[in-house]
């Protein structure tokens, strides 16, 4: 079995609220701690998470949202080697959905 761990790293904005990210954070992955760097105004949270169980959440979104396929394709083109980095919405997790976009 292969080791997973899974980093969020996404930037809190002087407009945003940290517990609303950390709750859009927490939508989409399982068992993560959090860590805060910097300070306000440019402060960044920093989750992470080990194992495949973390990516539960994430796996259940793509199939109840029917996004399976184009989440498939957009993921394997994001594959670097043994990594794979992509960008997903902050508003859209803390809705419960995903929707990936651009960095």
């Amino acid at each position: 079995m292969v080791e997973v761990t899974v980093t969020v790293e996404t930037e809190i904005n002087p407009t945003e609220d940290e517990e609303k990210i950390r709750q859009a954070v927490n939508n989409i992955l399982d068992n993560a701690t959090f860590i805060i760097k910097g300070t306000y105004p440019s402060s960044t949270l920093i989750a992470e998470a080990k194992g495949q169980d973390a990516l539960t959440k994430l796996r259940n979104l793509l199939r109840n949202d029917r996004i399976r396929d184009a989440a498939r394709r957009y993921l394997f083109k994001s594959a670097r080697g043994n990594t794979i980095s992509f960008c997903l919405n902050k508003q859209v997790a803390f809705a419960g959905h995903v929707s990936f976009s651009e960095e």
